[in-house]
């Protein structure tokens, strides 16, 4: 929509073929997809006389579309407890909400100060941390966390071929 808009906007401003073009192009876009969404909830209403096999369709087109019109803000109250129905003052709404949510704080905060005397690695230690992994350390993480990376690794359906290659090219 806000690309369809952009270019009506640019060619009020000036004649450009192309953009002529990409708008149509795109409008028909649009038309197919609502044509498809219109498709989408027949279908659900459909599926859902079918399985209960009652011939009421109005029902179940209704109880098919419930759901995309939960998922809708239809009003919202601002902070001065105005209620209102215009989704662009809806949306500076939500916008100045996060935007107040998520700002920095300028109140200043307590610093913690801690005596701790955390000791040093020596350069021993260091080497050991910079090493390489081993074939046999990526093996064993890998059987570990096996069960975390889905079915294909438990059943066996990775490549052991690919793991192999893949654990030697690591560095």
């Amino acid at each position: 929509m806000k690309r369809i808009k952009g270019i009506q906007e640019a060619q009020e401003r000036n004649f450009n073929p192309f953009l002529e073009d990409l708008g149509r192009k795109l409008a028909r876009e649009m038309e197919d997809v609502l044509n498809q969404e219109e498709a989408l909830w027949f279908q659900k209403a459909r599926c859902y006389w079918i399985k209960d096999g009652n011939r009421n369709t109005r029902y179940y087109y209704t109880k098919a579309t419930i759901p995309r019109r939960r998922n809708k803000i239809h009003m919202l109250k601002n902070d001065d407890g105005v209620w209102s129905e215009d989704p662009k003052v809806i949306k500076e709404t939500i916008v100045t909400f996060f935007k107040k949510l998520f700002e920095e704080d300028k109140q200043e905060r307590n610093v913690l100060e801690a005596s701790c005397n955390w000791p040093r690695l020596d350069s021993n230690d260091w080497d050991k941390i910079n090493l390489p992994f081993t074939v046999e350390e990526i093996t064993a993480a890998s059987q570990e966390v096996g069960k975390y990376l889905g079915a294909h690794l438990i059943h066996g359906r990775h490549s052991k071929q690919k793991f192999k290659s893949a654990a030697t090219q690591a560095p």
